[in-house]
């Protein structure tokens, strides 16, 4: 956290005598929405009090037991207890929400680096001949056949078979481009691949004529693949989580607001009946999850994941209950599912984004030749990680 940060929140809490998560649990409208779990996980990002469930929740990504956590900063904080109070309902909200993202990124990163890092470029595979080939169309607009691609048993039809060594031309440092992608396996490939196309492809062209300078030359391809590993770097350090999160709320944002509003007035019916504080938190914490899985259950289409007839109508209480909880189940797993893919995407998005700032940075450094390159490499990550701060 940077100076001013520091001072500003220094400066507001003596203003108004609360924290700063007091102050954005009970911001806006007062309803839980996207926005204020945006901030609630920024502001547990910056918090020395709070360490202990910031390790927890965004380093190491381990579940927990929301309702302690709750009990927890609110002890920290000196937060008032009340069930009919939004800030206890927001606090509980906004953990239940950051328990859900903390197992999806952790799938993400198990997942890409199961499938993508440790799966090998594999030449006689078509599937990887044909994004490599894409990557070279893409790239030359199809007015140069595409190299011979060594050790494939799937070369394209129209490849030119004495031209391996035109692999060069995009960046790669050899006539066998396998041997490029060692260290990030097919997520090397695949990044390129997806920079190939991103933004119209227009970003990658203008990225691979500057790399082509006569005095300005970098490998584009292997370059590429280093900012695939300095990516898989951020993402291991934690540097990435909150642009994950912002992504995988999105696949929750729907009508929170009013299930949130719904959830508050149900815990300040129930207030007359709590007599202590643990008969009312455990009154805000029935009705935050009782919101949640309406709020999950009706993110799809009624009957997603069912079978049902005309004949449905003859069946019990129980069948019924038995047919919602599997909604819910199927209505969950599909949102995660959703949420990967968001993931993976927005991954890819930031890859292409730092990937087209270094070629800016590369040329605004005046490179003498290659040999500058570890050089001006190095500070560029540098920059990156400060913007990219834990």
């Amino acid at each position: 956290m940077s100076f001013w940060q520091r001072f500003y929140k220094y400066f507001y809490h003596c203003l108004y005598g609360t924290s700063e998560i007091e102050r954005l649990l009970t911001s806006g409208t007062g309803s839980h929405s996207v926005e204020m779990s945006s901030s609630f996980v920024r502001s547990l990002r910056q918090s020395k009090q709070l360490e202990t469930y910031k390790q927890i929740m965004l380093i190491s990504l381990k579940t927990f037991n929301t309702y302690d956590a709750c009990k927890y900063i609110i002890n920290i904080k000196k937060l008032p207890i009340s069930p009919s109070s939004n800030l206890n309902l927001n606090l509980y909200n906004n953990l239940y929400y950051t328990c859900d993202f903390c197992s999806i990124v952790n799938q993400f990163i198990y997942d890409i680096n199961t499938n993508y890092i440790l799966m090998k470029y594999d030449p006689k595979i078509y599937q990887h001949t044909k994004y490599l080939s894409e990557l070279w169309n893409n790239l030359m607009n199809n007015n140069i056949l595409v190299p011979w691609i060594e050790d494939s048993i799937t070369n394209p039809i129209n490849c030119n078979k004495d031209s391996s060594q035109d692999w060069g031309m995009i960046g790669f440092q050899g006539s066998n481009p396998a041997t490029d992608f060692r260290g990030m396996g097919m997520l090397g490939l695949l990044q390129l691949h997806y920079y190939s196309n991103w933004n119209g492809g227009t970003s990658a062209k203008n990225a691979l004529t500057t790399a082509n300078h006569s005095v300005r030359y970098f490998p584009f391809a292997a370059t590429g693949i280093n900012i695939t590993k300095f990516c898989i770097e951020l993402l291991r350090e934690c540097r990435l989580h909150h642009f994950l999160f912002n992504n995988i709320q999105s696949v929750y944002n729907y009508d929170i607001a009013s299930a949130s509003a719904s959830a508050s007035a149900n815990a300040s019916a129930s207030a007359n009946v709590s007599d202590n504080e643990g008969d009312a938190f455990s009154k805000i914490k029935e009705s935050s999850e009782e919101s949640f899985l309406l709020k999950r259950n009706n993110h799809f289409p009624s009957g997603y994941g069912t079978n049902t007839t005309d004949d449905d109508d003859d069946d019990d209480a129980v069948a019924d209950t038995d047919t919602d909880t599997v909604d819910i189940d199927n209505n969950v797993n599909k949102m995660k599912i959703l949420s990967l893919k968001k993931c993976y995407n927005e991954f890819h998005v930031i890859y292409c984004k730092i990937y087209t700032e270094f070629v800016d940075y590369w040329v605004s450094e005046k490179p003498h030749n290659i040999m500058d390159f570890p050089r001006i490499f190095k500070t560029f990550q540098l920059k990156i990680r400060k913007r990219y701060s834990i």
